[in-house]
């Protein structure tokens, strides 16, 4: 049977250990795990799993609204700078080529791998 979301939250199962507020795909096995840099993310990790098999709720990207997102740690970028996809699910100033802009970043990053306010550039990232 098939299932629907409208409030742009699910609940999955973790793959892996996950960092919150990182990008994320659905694995062959249903569970979430960490997008790199040259993949499409179905949405943002809200919260750290520590292991495989934990319950984490994941912001679907077409959720509408801006996101909190892990930087990588080579971004240090001002407010407006584009963000692309990097590895670990993380987001780079660096475009990768393979996904183009995800958003803008709304402050700028104060620290490695700061966590950010992004404004989405598309609902399909």
């Amino acid at each position: 049977m098939s299932t629907q979301n409208e409030g742009g939250y699910k609940t999955f199962s973790s793959g892996e250990a996950l960092l919150p507020y990182t990008r994320v795909k659905v694995n062959s096995s249903g569970q979430v795990i960490y997008a790199d840099k040259a993949e499409n993310s179905i949405g943002v990790v809200q919260e750290e799993a520590l292991a495989s098999g934990v319950n984490v709720v994941v912001r679907l990207w077409n959720a509408g609204g801006t996101f909190s997102i892990l930087t990588n740690a080579a971004s240090a970028g001002a407010v407006g700078s584009a963000y692309y996809a990097a590895d670990d699910g993380k987001v780079s100033l660096a475009s990768t080529g393979a996904i183009g802009t995800l958003g803008y970043g709304l402050e700028a990053p104060g620290a490695d791998e700061a966590v950010i306010e992004l404004a989405p550039y598309k609902s399909n990232a």
